[in-house]
């Protein structure tokens, strides 16, 4: 059976779903990021998409993707002059987007309700079932 943890596999479906935005490159990653932060990126990906012009987007590429302190970091470079306000959108977007990975399941990136551990790893409901059946495959 294959294993839905392979972050390999959401990244490359995210630079097929955004060519503007990685202009088909595989960014640096981190194996260790939960394939269901991909849901988060890809809102990331969706921001820049949106408020960006394809002049900005050429000249702006998504360096790495990893973890920090436990939660979603994604590093961005950009080659051009971005607005103030285009600017803390992007770095708001980052933030929250960061501290929602501290609450999202790490399987299927489900927001998962309540307080958790720091350092735990975070499932929803469904996939904390699967974990206790000896395994994180679905």
């Amino acid at each position: 059976m294959k294993s839905n943890f392979e972050i390999t596999e959401v990244i490359s479906a995210l630079v097929e779903a955004h060519p503007k935005v990685f202009k088909g490159c595989t960014p640096e990653f981190s194996l260790s990021v939960p394939p269901g932060w991909g849901k988060l990126i890809d809102e990331l990906c969706a921001l820049l998409d949106l408020r960006c012009s394809e002049k900005q987007l050429q000249d702006i590429e998504i360096g790495k993707i990893g973890l920090e302190s436990g939660a979603l970091d994604v590093e961005i470079y950009c080659a051009c002059e971005l607005s103030e306000d285009l600017v803390e959108v992007i770095k708001a977007k980052l933030f929250a987007l960061g501290t929602r990975s501290l609450f999202s399941c790490c399987i299927c990136g489900v927001l998962v309700k309540g307080s958790q551990e720091a350092g735990a790893t975070v499932l929803c409901k469904k996939h904390k079932k699967v974990k206790g059946q000896g395994g994180l495959q679905t």
